[in-house]
């Protein structure tokens, strides 16, 4: 189609076309530099993000756990780690890394790397640090979890139910019974004192009715006068 304008690394070249636009060949060959003119675009550009960390050491840098490796420390028993990125609170910080496509391109396919070296700290980690921590853990669980709940739970039986059933037969047979009694003379004395009150309420219920029948036959003269003779009785004089 014509001879390259330029020579790029990355073959992104533009030609200089020989042939008339308006032919079939000149077209195909506007349409190629169009395209080529496009890659050269993205290619070029560096906005891609291939973000990383923050070198604790300097707080500046960027680190990449990629080039992290560990070296097993005899005297602490554990494999001491450097470029993890870590800080000394054991946190990361993220570093915004802008990049072109092959440099994105190349992130990318060192991501297995990065997930290989995590994933062998952490093997690791559960070889060497595992055990301390289950037995540590394991004994205290054991001696603030499982051994208080054991004395409580031995300490429920039913020994105290003895006390509380003698405490019932105390209250219902013999406090009882004697309860009982009690009701029993308290109905007697009120019988007897009720006794003495009939007699009384018959005294006065006699005399109150005695009154009522005398006063019923003086009347009943005193109506059989006035029929008979027309007029009152006098009244006696003193």
């Amino acid at each position: 189609f014509g001879a390259r304008q330029t020579l790029r690394a990355d073959c992104a070249n533009l030609v200089d076309c020989v042939d008339a636009l308006t032919s079939p060949r000149g077209k195909s060959c506007k349409a190629g530099n169009n395209f080529v003119k496009l890659k050269q675009k993205l290619m070029d550009a560096g906005t891609f993000r291939c973000d990383t960390f923050v070198n604790p050491l300097d707080g500046v840098s960027a680190c990449d756990v990629k080039f992290m490796s560990g070296t097993f420390n005899a005297s602490k028993s554990r494999t001491m780690w450097s470029n993890d990125c870590l800080s000394a609170t054991k946190k990361v910080k993220r570093k915004q890394v802008l990049c072109n496509v092959q440099e994105f391109s190349d992130y990318v396919k060192d991501y297995k790397t990065r997930i290989l070296q995590a994933m062998k700290r952490i093997d690791l980690a559960v070889t060497e640090v595992g055990p301390a921590i289950s037995k540590g853990l394991r004994g205290i669980v054991e001696e603030d979890l499982i051994a208080p709940i054991d004395r409580v739970a031995n300490g429920v039986t039913c020994g105290l139910m003895g006390g509380f059933y003698r405490e019932m037969v105390d209250g219902f047979c013999y406090q009882g019974i004697n309860g009982f009694i009690v009701i029993g003379q308290s109905y007697v004395a009120c019988g007897a004192m009720l006794v003495f009150l009939v007699l009384l309420m018959y005294g006065v219920w006699r005399r109150a009715i005695d009154n009522v029948n005398k006063s019923s036959v003086a009347l009943t003269k005193v109506v059989e006068f006035v029929k008979t003779d027309g007029v009152l009785p006098t009244a006696p004089m003193n």
